[in-house]
This record gives structure tokens, sequence and C-alpha cells, in this order.
């Protein structure tokens, strides 16, 4: 039986599954979208008053959520391998 591959964050050297470093998108705070309206009203409010001045987080692709970066254990420095 194959082993199923585990892979660790980066940056707090933790399973994926355990990691909890990113959950909610730092670009957009978890909503998803980000205002891309010229009007400082509209970016000072953080949505579109015009209905097409918001686009999806290009940094969680929409869903307001970001993994954390990942890396396979066989890249891990041998000093964080358990």
């Amino acid at each position: 039986m194959q082993q199923a591959e585990i892979l660790y964050c980066v940056d707090c050297d933790r399973p994926s599954m355990e990691c909890r470093c990113r959950e909610v998108c730092y670009h957009c705070g978890g909503s998803g979208t980000v205002v891309t309206c010229i009007d400082d009203i509209c970016v000072g409010r953080g949505s579109c008053m015009h209905g097409d001045g918001e686009s999806d987080c290009p940094e969680c692709s929409g869903t307001g959520r970001t993994s954390p970066n990942r890396v396979e254990y066989e890249d891990l420095p041998e000093e964080v391998k358990v």
C-alpha cells in the first residue's frame, strides 16, 4: 500500500492539515473581492457604489481563504523532519 504524500507548511513547519498560518486571505480580508474602482469614496468604504468596480481577489481567487505555502516533506530541512 502506498503512503499518502504529506505536505508541510514552509512558515510553521507543521503538516498542512494542522497549519493555520493564513486561513483568512490577507489581501481581501476574507471577503473574496477587491475594489478596483478609481473613485476614492469606493476605495475608502471597501465596496463600489457604481456596481462595476469590484473583482475577485487575485490572491485567493475569490474564496476569501488562502492556503499556506506548502512544500513536500523531502524538501524540508533535515532539522524539521520528524
